[in-house]
């Protein structure tokens, strides 16, 4: 998992990005932000807050050589010491080359370098580029001769971040760590393919993260709508236990162990292969499990079961096993409706 506890802001420098195919234009500063205490801090709360649960990692690609990704250049030549101004200009340029669709929107781009950000107990450097294309109304108080005006301007709010990615000084040779995040890419997939050019990286956190991940969709999309809440609760809690106490997973032993039934078990299989497909994602066996992205995972997991007449039914998290063995749910044909019938000997 990343920390960004104690990460800040080292440089930071904002290009204005139009839209190629609409003819707006592309402006870039020629000189860096000066930034005090507050306006840093402001501005990595900004940057930062959308990375801090983003388990999911992408490294730098090209069909023929990694040497001719031209972000991966320019991003390598800032963590090098090579001018800063200069190369943020180059992918500044870049970006407005790939911003070639009729539906993106124009915005700031700020590019900014960060000290000590934590990626697996490593201390590393970090580059970010953040796009912002959503302007929010407020208003503004001015004094003049002790009278007061007031009107409506637009900007930047710090909640609303549209496009980010964030590049941390680490396995340059397989083109570095980056993490990515988008409000909405609607149609245009332009940020990932077009200008990053990026891939899922085959290593521990993510291997991890994508089991989990088709074990999540598993359980909501066959488990929930075949045998309910409380039946995907338990798969859940089964499969993150599993993992979480293996040092390296086995995915055919664990579908063994999970699966008596042989149907349920082909049914997963099948499930796992087209989820894999689909999101383009291979996951190389055996691989280390890594342990904060179980943790992770399990403080996400909702115990609740909420009902349309306002019961919400709250499961044990730790000891999911018992709640399968005293509540059973089932259809009333009288009142035709669903019902969860439960279990006790006395009240707490």
């Amino acid at each position: 998992m990343i920390n960004l506890k104690n990460t800040s802001i080292n440089k930071c420098i904002i290009h204005e990005i139009g839209n190629k195919v609409k003819f707006e234009d592309l402006k870039c500063s020629k000189n860096e932000l000066t930034l005090d205490e507050e306006s840093n801090q402001l501005l990595a709360n900004y940057f930062l807050k959308h990375f801090k649960t983003i388990t999911s990692t992408y490294h730098f690609h090209h069909a023929v050589d990694l040497s001719m990704n031209e972000v991966f250049n320019f991003s390598d030549n800032i963590f090098e010491g090579e001018d800063f101004v200069e190369n943020s200009v180059n992918i500044a340029t870049h970006l407005y080359d790939e911003t070639r669709h009729p539906s993106i929107k124009s915005g700031e781009l700020f590019i900014a370098f960060f000290d000590e950000i934590t990626l697996e107990n490593k201390i590393c450097k970090g580059l970010g580029f953040f796009k912002s294309e959503r302007k929010e109304s407020f208003l503004k108080v001015t004094e003049k001769a002790k009278n007061f005006s007031l009107f409506v301007d637009k900007g930047i709010s710090e909640n609303k971040l549209d496009k980010g990615c964030l590049i941390v000084n680490d396995d340059y040779q397989n083109g570095f760590k980056v993490f990515t995040y988008e409000y909405n890419n609607g149609d245009t997939d332009y940020w990932q393919r077009d200008f990053l050019s990026i891939k899922p990286l085959q290593d521990n956190l993510s291997n991890t993260t994508a089991f989990i991940n088709i074990c999540k969709e598993y359980s909501e999309i066959h488990i929930k709508e075949n045998y309910g809440k409380t039946e995907q609760f338990s798969f859940l809690k089964e499969s993150l236990k599993y993992i979480g106490k293996a040092e390296t997973l086995d995915i055919q032993k664990f579908e063994t162990d999970l699966f008596e039934d042989t149907g349920e078990r082909k049914t997963f299989r099948d499930f796992k292969k087209k989820y894999l497909n689909e999101n383009e994602i291979q996951i190389l066996e055996p691989f280390s499990i890594s342990k904060s992205i179980v943790a992770y995972e399990k403080k996400k997991i909702k115990n609740d079961i909420k009902l349309d007449t306002h019961i919400t039914i709250k499961l044990d998290v730790e000891n999911s096993n018992f709640s399968d063995q005293f509540i059973e749910n089932g259809f009333d044909s009288k009142r035709r409706m669903n019902y969860y019938k439960i279990f006790y000997n006395n009240e707490r």
